[in-house]
């Protein structure tokens, strides 16, 4: 079994294919070996770039406080610091029972906003730098 270890992610996939073990068994192994190590590459470059969305979360009517609460002691407990990074109750009266949560991951993230107590729905669309900005009263957010 071949076991892939990366220590920096910003490595080249040259470094990469010289830090492995040179077996000299068909060409075939050699490309399967390149093949991979830049698919690897590939997926960890993205996982890097992806963009940390806003999402609007509706509560129950008049529990937003409540939420916000259950939903800080949530993040706390099951280390979710990376999944939800931030969750701001808006400025205007129109928006009493929506929270702005900004995720790494709309559907991992779901699970456990669901299980927080008064969550009532979850927007699956991203809203746009300009809607959180206005929402959250913040001109420099995002």
């Amino acid at each position: 079994m071949l076991c892939l270890s990366f220590k920096p992610l910003h490595t080249s996939p040259d470094t990469l294919l010289n830090s492995l073990p040179n077996f000299e068994i068909t060409n075939d192994y050699q490309r399967a070996k390149t093949v991979l190590l830049q698919n690897v590459l590939q997926f960890i470059q993205h996982k890097k770039t992806v963009q940390m969305n806003w999402y609007l979360l509706s509560t129950q009517p008049y529990k937003r406080d409540l939420f916000l609460k259950y939903l800080e002691q949530s993040i706390s407990e099951k280390k979710l610091q990376e999944l939800i990074i931030n969750a701001i109750a808006p400025v205007d009266a129109v928006y009493q029972d929506m929270i702005l949560v900004q995720l790494k991951d709309l559907k991992e993230a779901r699970l456990y906003l669901q299980q927080v107590e008064y969550f009532q729905r979850l927007e699956p669309k991203p809203l746009k730098v300009e809607q959180v900005r206005r929402m959250s009263g913040n001109q420099e957010l995002v």
